[in-house]
């Protein structure tokens, strides 16, 4: 499997990996490692301004996996993504798969 995030997600797993022991190089190198950046672009930013969510947050996850062709999206937010396109499940649900 692979992981692909929107930038402002990156920003909190960073903010998190930071109160680790691990030294800047190797926080770095495990961040690269694990996961792939994805560009949140107008477009996105647009569908997500103009969708039914009531988050803004969840619109931009939303179209930026829709934009990039992922099949599933991981939340805890469930309520948010009834009407959506593709897969959405919690992380404890695709761990079980």
């Amino acid at each position: 499997y692979y992981v692909f995030l929107p930038y402002n997600l990156l920003i909190l797993i960073i903010y998190f990996a930071n109160n680790t022991l691990l030294t800047k190089q190797e926080k770095n190198t495990k961040i690269q490692t694990l996961l792939t950046v994805l560009n949140v672009s107008d477009k996105i930013v647009e569908l997500a301004l103009s969708s039914d969510f009531k988050d803004f947050e969840d619109g931009l996850q939303y179209f930026t996996a829709i934009e990039n062709n992922i099949k599933t999206l991981l939340t805890r937010n469930l309520k948010a993504y009834k009407s959506a396109e593709i897969i959405v499940m919690t992380a404890e649900q695709f761990l079980k798969k």
